[in-house]
């Protein structure tokens, strides 16, 4: 199924990028959240294959909104999808935005994949199998994280549009040197530290 959902993830991809040269027409979702031509159809693609790699198990995706709570309640495994996670960098065309696709069961994520459609980078992890890396269609590479260490000084992966004038002030209160404040958009943040940056 992994493999399914790589593919997947890589269609909505280029789906997305073939309205990135374009001028981005931005819609207001009613939370005041943007949304974009580009969100809706890497939605679309994703749903559609996730219909047919797994018709029995129900989605939730940023762009169809969370079902109310009777109806989830009862869900033992479910998709969650943000099909363009980082539509404001995605705006700014600064290449940091990805595609996330992961399925829960039993309240854990048990498989996840993240592409980067801008780099033609991809992330993917499965329970029990580990977490990869594949850059531009080359050979998935292992990678791994470490605990923090908190007496050395530490890089610190930030979001770029949402950081939050107090974030230095908050570490350091919790014991946390700064080596390096690393911006990155969208969960380009989870990719630094899954590689262990």
């Amino acid at each position: 199924m992994i493999q399914d959902i790589i593919e997947t993830a890589k269609k909505a991809g280029e789906e997305i990028l073939s309205y990135y040269s374009e001028e981005i027409k931005v819609f207001e979702k009613e939370d005041e959240s943007p949304l974009t031509k580009a969100d809706l159809a890497a939605h679309h693609v994703i749903l559609d294959a996730l219909e047919k790699i797994d018709p029995k198990t129900p989605v939730i995706s940023e762009e169809s909104g969370v079902p109310a709570f009777e109806e989830r309640e009862s869900w033992n495994r479910f998709w969650i999808v943000d099909p363009l996670d980082g539509t404001k960098e995605f705006i700014k065309k600064n290449d940091e935005f990805t595609v996330n696709i992961a399925l829960i069961e039993d309240g854990e994520p048990v498989l996840g994949v993240l592409y980067i459609p801008a780099k033609k980078q991809l992330f993917y992890g499965q329970k029990g199998e580990g977490s990869f890396r594949i850059n531009k269609g080359g050979e998935p590479e292992q990678i791994f994280s470490f605990p923090a260490d908190k007496s050395k000084p530490l890089n610190v992966a930030a979001s770029r549009s949402h950081q939050s004038r107090s974030l230095k002030d908050d570490l350091k209160q919790q014991g946390i040197e700064i080596e390096a404040l690393i911006p990155a958009g969208s969960s380009l943040k989870f990719c630094l530290v899954a590689q262990g940056i």
